[in-house]
């Protein structure tokens, strides 16, 4: 694919992407502030101050990142962006399946049964899990960017 095609693929692609992050982080200030939760599906939005608040800059890093994807510059702020997503996901990721291993209160036993392990697997999920994946195609702009910086010169 031509550099430049795929630079700008890549502008709308995270510029969107960048929507989402921005609307998950703002969503889940808005229900701390009016104290409600949002859980439909596989998705549930908690509410959270300090996190929300780090989601919705994560969004904007990744905006203005997209927008200037060409330079080292704007890939870098896509590039932590992402990494601070991957970070939330992990760690919301690492809570299911610490919260999978022990049983419920009442349950008689040390650990959790083969059912109510796999059970806690089910969802729902934070925004930054359902949007883990989305961030992948960072690696194809990071793996390219040294021969493609010849055509942008």
């Amino acid at each position: 694919m031509d550099p430049k095609t795929k630079y700008s693929l890549g502008q709308y692609y995270f510029g969107i992407l960048s929507l989402f992050v921005i609307g998950s982080g703002f969503l889940e200030l808005l229900f701390f502030f009016t104290g409600g939760e949002f859980s439909y599906g596989i998705l549930n939005i908690p509410p959270a101050v300090i996190r929300g608040t780090v989601i919705t800059s994560m969004g904007i890093f990744m905006m203005a990142g997209a927008s200037k994807l060409r330079s080292i510059d704007g890939l870098a702020l896509v590039t932590l962006a992402c990494i601070m997503l991957w970070i939330f996901s992990v760690n919301d990721l690492f809570e299911v399946l610490t919260t999978s291993i022990l049983p419920a209160e009442e349950a008689e036993g040390w650990f959790n049964s083969l059912d109510g392990f796999l059970s806690a697997y089910n969802g729902p999920y934070h925004p930054c899990v359902i949007l883990l994946p989305f961030t992948l195609p960072i690696f194809l702009y990071i793996r390219g960017y040294k021969e493609d910086l010849r055509v942008f010169e």
